[in-house]
């Protein structure tokens, strides 16, 4: 799928889940490399892309010396807002920024259900 046809379904996701408010989201290679996003102008593509990729190479390092598996979802709450990355296929990472972070729980299924559908789209 083309960065344009991913970068409109980044929109229409950020409008359509509105019991989320995914208020910023990108889809991004676990290597850094931003496939397309749906950022605000404070957002710089270029940098929260291997930002993502380095948290979930990270996690990935923790999950495998505690012996948890592989790793789905992340999830970072800090001041008033959430951000989730999830793992779209072995070698695609969305990320989502979050705006209200009170109900973890909804906020990793919501995400999960998010995932799955960027997922058909890029199939």
């Amino acid at each position: 799928m083309n960065e344009k046809k991913l970068t409109s379904l980044l929109n229409h996701l950020n409008c359509s889940h509105r019991d989320i408010e995914i208020e910023a989201s990108e889809i991004v290679t676990t290597d850094g490399v931003s496939k397309a996003a749906a950022l605000p102008d404070d957002c710089n593509e270029d940098r929260v892309g291997p930002l993502c990729a380095g948290v979930f190479c990270f996690a990935r390092g923790v999950a495998k010396a505690f012996g948890m598996g592989e790793v789905e979802q992340i999830i970072l709450t800090a001041g008033k807002s959430s951000a989730l990355i999830n793992l779209t296929d072995e070698q695609t990472l969305l990320a989502m920024k979050i705006k209200s972070h009170n109900d973890i729980e909804r906020l990793s299924q919501a995400g999960k259900c998010v995932t799955e559908e960027i997922g058909h789209a890029m199939a």
